[in-house]
């Protein structure tokens, strides 16, 4: 059963955030970006985009002051490329 999920690839990207006022900024970029995609938006968890062959979620942790970007996709370079578009949409947001 496992078998036919082995070809997925996943990466993972966290952004800090020092405070509410530069989250809610880092969320509305990602907000605009999503908005801005031909990709298929699912606003239920986050902003997630699905591109057929791949998606892309971003979203504040529960536990911790960061946005994390999750992507998925057949290959590695594709889920970079999916995670990077979002995470290049908050990097002038982001705390060192």
């Amino acid at each position: 059963m496992v078998a036919r999920y082995d070809d997925y690839v996943n990466v993972r990207r966290d952004i800090g955030y020092e405070d509410e006022s530069q989250r809610e900024v880092m969320l509305d970029a990602i907000e605009r970006a999503a908005r801005e995609s031909v990709a298929d938006l699912d606003t239920t968890d986050g902003y997630r985009l699905d591109y057929g062959d791949g998606w892309v979620l971003a979203r504040p942790s529960g536990t911790e002051p960061v946005v994390r970007i999750y992507a998925e996709a057949r290959s590695a370079d594709r889920a970079d490329d999916l995670a990077n578009q979002l995470y290049d949409a908050v990097s002038g947001n982001r705390v060192e």
